[in-house]
């Protein structure tokens, strides 16, 4: 009996060490590689919640989010006022439908969301932003923390806080991250990540 007990004691022990290691591991990792590992997810299945400040309003909403390759699903629905509403695109054209089945139709989908819910949602720029990568389209101005994580990015006018990660199969992503520009504040809280599925 004693020597079942030192066995399971000596393979709790191992296995806490092999734990301790892999997060020592994964914190070192230089940025080119983190880089590179976010950049390998193109296609993903996340939810959570955001929330949108600005001085005209407040509100807050659940989000669904499928990414495969350049099409997207995004889906808000909760405590919105006006209900749930769905955009879906490419790199081409974007449909945005309204809790009434109206469909409407864009190149761009900030200007599609601006003019027809009156929110300003940096759809495209976040396709790189939620997987805590600068957008390659234009100049930006970064900092990282200690692990070699983006913690804040300049990019388009916004800046981004990346507040906290989480660990996932394809390395560190984000947890909850904010942006700002001008009067209106966004957060963004990642409840379930699932990358390359």
């Amino acid at each position: 009996m004693k020597l079942i007990h030192t066995l399971i004691l000596t393979l709790l022990l191992t296995a806490c060490t092999s734990l301790k290691s892999t997060n020592k591991q994964s914190q070192n990792l230089p940025w080119k590689t983190r880089q590179a590992q976010a950049r390998s997810i193109t296609q993903w299945d996340i939810q959570g919640v955001i929330g949108i400040k600005s001085n005209e309003q407040n509100f807050s909403a659940h989000y669904y989010w499928i990414q495969q390759g350049d099409n997207y699903t995004i889906s808000l629905y909760g405590p919105l006022g006006v209900g749930a509403i769905k955009l879906q695109g490419n790199q081409q054209t974007v449909t945005l439908t309204g809790s009434d089945g109206k469909q409407y139709q864009a190149r761009d989908p900030e200007q599609l969301m601006q003019e027809n819910t009156g929110w300003s949602l940096p759809v495209s720029d976040l396709y790189y932003w939620i997987r805590a990568l600068p957008s390659p389209h234009s100049t930006h101005n970064d900092t990282f923390d200690a692990y070699h994580r983006l913690a804040s990015l300049d990019q388009e006018g916004w800046h981004i806080h990346y507040e906290q990660y989480q660990p996932t199969p394809n390395g560190d992503l984000p947890k909850k991250l904010s942006l700002e520009q001008a009067d209106i504040s966004t957060t963004i809280v990642i409840q379930r990540w699932q990358s390359n599925p």
